[in-house]
This record gives structure tokens, C-alpha cells and sequence, in this order.
């Protein structure tokens, strides 16, 4: 029971100077030190192992000691050497120890090593995962990589890719062989008339897979004539399928510069009046509508040149194929020709070329009527009076392009003038500008 109390008020006094020290770090009084806790420690025993008695002094203590016998050690006692826990009072206390001061500039370093360590930490774990998502290189032969990759792919793309290029690379050639077929069909059809009209034709000239072009010349009342074939793009894929929704058919082209003694006026017979106006936009001031019988737009500026074509076998072959015409056209105002007056004709190629042969040998044979066609002063005024906007339109125009001229070379003698006497001297220039003005004086 003894041993026990004291055991358990060696842990209370433990426990005590356990919260003492705490107390003290926490309000910063002094550092905690081994030799003052053992002197307490040595204190608290002896108190605890000694009655309560009056005060003695040292002499009394130190005989009180000697005459005592020795005491037998019991077995369950706890005992100690008072020795042991004695403190030397001429050892001088050490100073309490101070917390390290560090330098801002040791504590950037710090901070710069930390920093580091994280920056190469991260550098780490990148390269690890880059690693990690590294595809080993396959050591195969191609072949063997090349037949796995076969084995496991879906072609469908490639191959739907390498059909389509297959069928339009068959189209083209397919294309560009019906399209020569059918030039030289046409072509034969034609050109035994062309050959008995004119003295000399050239050969066939392939413009493109779809355009032929021949031409000829040899002929009273004109210059020669110009045929141009264009076809439906057959080689073309893309064209070939639009030319089922879109209105395409086979064209041909005729043109042929008339004489310089032909007649001057202009005539047109077209499905699309807009459109010949848009395109034409002199003669569409001038040109007026003539009443026909056709199911197409006549007009002209001249009406007996009218009542000369309604009566002519080409009006009256072109009315039995209404749906062949694109235009007719005479004029004295063609923009794109060299010669003043040109015969034109724009059909599509129809189905029975016999209609074709009818049509051409019909337009060959207006050359001659034309040609023969005299106007009498009173027939020429028609002409005149309706085009009097356009001679007034023209002359105002050349008058504007002569002024402009005028100008133009009045700007640059001036500036001539004045970069020679920039290259005077004072005196020159003075001299010379006094001897214009005297003549200028004397002008007057």
C-alpha cells in the first residue's frame, strides 16, 4: 500500500511539473532545464519521506545521520540515492537558449531550394507519365505491321474514295470519246454545205474535249465564216449529271462578216428579249419590237429589212423547230469583231441532224440576200432617225474624249514648263517668264 502511494504521488508530482513547464514555454518566462526539474524533484521526496518536525540546523542533521543504523533495503520498497539527485549550487546557471534568428535573404534562399525541389518534383512525374504513355516500337518488318494494320482497319472510306475517283476517271475518257463521236457526226453533216459555199475551209481544231472549232472563207458578199461546236461536257461528271436538271443541250455557232458594201441596221430574233438587251445595250436603245408571226421577239430599227426576213426561207425554216433557236442576229454595232457588219446564228443541235442541214444551208443562203439588198434614201431615214439618240450619244462621247485629250496634253506641257524652270537661275527664270508674257501681248 506504501509503494502504491507513492507511485502515485511521484506520477502527480510528474504530471504537475509537467503543466509548470508547459505554462512557462507558453508564456515565454525561461527554458525549461534538467538540473532545476531534479532538484524539485529531490525536494518533493524528501518532503513526502520525512515527518513533520520542528526546523534543525546542519549540525543537528549531520549527527541526527551518523547515529542512525544502517537501514535493510526491503524487496518491494522503492529506494534511491539522495546523492544522486543533488544539485550543485556553485555550477552557474546557463542562460536561456534563444531561437535561431535567419536572415530574409536566408529565408529566400530557402524558399528558392523549396521551390526547386517542387519544380524538379513535377519535372519527375511528367517525364514518368510521358513514359508511361510511350508506345513501344513495334521491331517488325513492314510487312507484318502492314498486314495487322489491314486485318484491323475499315477500308469503307478509302475504298467508297478510290471508286468514285475510278468512275470519274471511266466518265471522262467515256466522255471525251462520245463527245468526239458526236463532233464528227455533226461536223459531217454540215460541212458538204460549207464546202459548196466557200472556196476554202480549214480543218477541225479541238479547243477542248467538249468545244470544236473549223472556219473558212472564199465567198461573194462576205468574209469567210466562223463555226464553233460546243457540247455537253460529257467527260465532265459533275456537268454531265447537271445537264439532266439544268436546260444544256448541244449548241452551234455560226458567224459570218459581211461585206463593207452591205446595208447598216440591225436586226435580232430571240426567245429571251432581256437577256439580249442586257447584252446589247446599244442597240437595245434603238431597237424597236416588230409585230411577226414568229413565237420568238423580232426586233429591228429598220422595217423593210424586217419584211425582208419574215419572207425569207430561214424565218420560215426556224419557225418549224421553234425550240432550236438561242438568237439571229445582223448588225453594223457588233462589239467583238473587227468587220462593221456580222451574220450570226445560235442554235441547239437537234436530234435529227437532217433539220440541222435544213436550218444551215437556209442561213448560207441570207448572205446573198442581204447582200443584194439596197435601201432607198427614204427606207434609210428609218435607220437614221432611229438611231438619232445613239449619233447624238456617240458624238457627245467623242467630243468628251477630245476635250479630255486636250486637257490631258495641256497638264503635261505645263509640267514640263515648270521643271525647266526649276532648273533655271533666278535671272534665267526672270528673263524667260518676261518673254512669255510679251508674247503673250503681242497675241493679243
Amino acid at each position: 500500500f506504501f509503494c502504491s502511494l507513492m507511485m502515485t504521488k511521484r506520477s502527480v508530482a510528474l504530471l504537475l511539473v509537467v503543466v509548470l513547464v508547459g505554462l512557462i514555454a507558453a508564456g515565454g518566462a525561461s527554458t525549461f532545464d534538467a538540473e532545476d526539474f531534479e532538484k524539485e524533484f529531490a525536494d518533493e521526496q524528501a518532503a513526502e519521506s520525512k515527518p513533520v518536525a520542528a526546523p534543525e540546523t546542519q549540525q543537528q542533521k549531520q549527527q541526527s545521520a551518523s547515529a542512525l543504523p544502517p537501514k535493510a533495503k526491503a524487496e518491494d520498497t522503492w529506494d534511491f540515492d539522495e546523492d544522486e539527485f543533488e544539485i550543485d549550487t556553485t555550477k552557474p546557471k546557463p542562460a536561456p537558449k534563444k531561437a535561431p534568428v535567419v536572415a530574409p535573404a536566408t529565408q529566400a534562399a530557402k524558399l528558392e531550394e523549396e521551390e526547386t525541389d517542387v519544380d524538379q518534383a513535377e519535372k519527375q512525374e511528367v517525364q514518368e507519365e510521358k513514359k508511361a504513355e510511350t508506345v513501344e516500337v513495334d521491331k517488325r518488318p513492314w510487312t507484318e505491321r502492314f498486314e495487322t494494320f489491314a486485318r484491323n482497319h475499315n477500308w469503307t472510306v478509302e475504298i467508297g474514295f478510290v471508286s468514285l475517283w475510278f468512275i470519274y476517271l471511266a466518265n471522262y475518257f467515256a466522255g471525251k470519246s462520245a463527245n468526239k463521236k458526236r463532233a464528227k457526226s455533226i461536223i459531217a453533216s454540215i460541212m458538204p454545205i460549207f464546202a459548196d459555199q466557200f472556196a476554202a475551209i480549214s480543218k477541225t481544231v479541238q479547243a477542248s474535249p467538249s468545244i470544236y472549232n473549223f472556219a473558212g472563207s472564199g465567198r461573194i458578199n462576205c468574209h469567210g465564216f466562223d463555226v464553233e461546236l460546243s457540247l455537253i461536257a460529257r467527260q465532265d461528271l459533275a456537268s454531265y449529271f447537271a445537264s439532266f436538271f439544268f436546260t444544256s443541250t448541244d449548241t452551234i455557232k455560226i458567224n459570218i462578216p459581211l461585206a463593207a458594201n452591205t446595208e447598216s441596221f440591225s436586226l435580232a430574233l430571240t426567245p429571251q428579249k432581256k437577256k439580249f438587251t442586257d447584252e446589247h445595250e446599244e442597240e437595245g436603245g434603238f431597237l424597236r419590237v416588230i409585230k411577226s408571226p414568229s413565237k420568238h421577239t423580232l426586233l429591228c430599227d429598220n422595217p423593210v429589212a424586217a419584211q425582208l426576213f419574215i419572207s425569207s426561207r430561214l424565218f420560215s425554216v426556224l419557225e418549224k423547230n421553234p425550240k432550236l433557236l438561242q438568237l439571229f442576229y445582223i448588225t453594223d454595232f457588233h462589239p467583238y469583231f473587227v468587220h462593221k457588219n456580222i451574220l450570226s446564228l445560235e442554235i441547239s443541235v437537234p436530234a435529227n441532224l437532217d433539220d440541222l442541214q435544213e436550218i444551215v444551208l437556209a442561213f448560207t443562203q441570207m448572205i446573198d440576200t442581204i447582200g443584194r439588198l439596197k435601201f432607198t434614201p427614204k427606207e434609210k431615214e428609218h435607220t437614221l432617225v432611229a438611231r438619232q439618240d445613239l449619233v447624238l450619244r456617240r458624238k457627245k462621247a467623242e467630243m468628251q474624249r477630245l476635250e479630255e485629250a486636250q486637257q490631258q496634253r495641256k497638264l503635261e506641257k505645263e509640267k514640263k514648263q515648270k521643271e525647266k524652270l526649276n532648273r533655271l537661275s533666278p535671272e534665267e527664270r526672270t528673263r524667260l517668264i518676261e518673254k512669255e508674257n510679251q508674247k503673250k501681248l503681242k497675241k493679243q
